[in-house]
């Protein structure tokens, strides 16, 4: 299976494609969009793939979403009871 891990660098965003071969992006966005074309032009070939985004930027965002989503009105009865 090959592996296209997008990591925050210094300088911008990486699509890591094995240790040694990266390419730099300014912008996260383009990171990935350019992970996920490489990802599909393998597929279609039969070759199976996956994108994987740096864990530490999601759990960033994940701390900015709205309060609204996390709120205990949403969550369900049976996993609230969990809590």
């Amino acid at each position: 299976m090959h592996r296209f891990e997008v990591i925050r660098e210094p300088y911008g965003w990486s699509v890591r494609v094995s240790p040694t071969t990266t390419t730099l992006f300014r912008s996260r966005s383009v990171a990935i969009q350019e992970a996920h074309n490489l990802r599909d032009a393998l597929r279609r070939h039969g070759v199976s793939a996956e994108v994987v985004v740096d864990a530490d930027e999601l759990d960033g965002e994940m701390r900015s979403a709205p309060q609204w989503l996390a709120s205990p009105a949403r969550i369900p009865r049976a996993a609230a009871a969990d809590l």
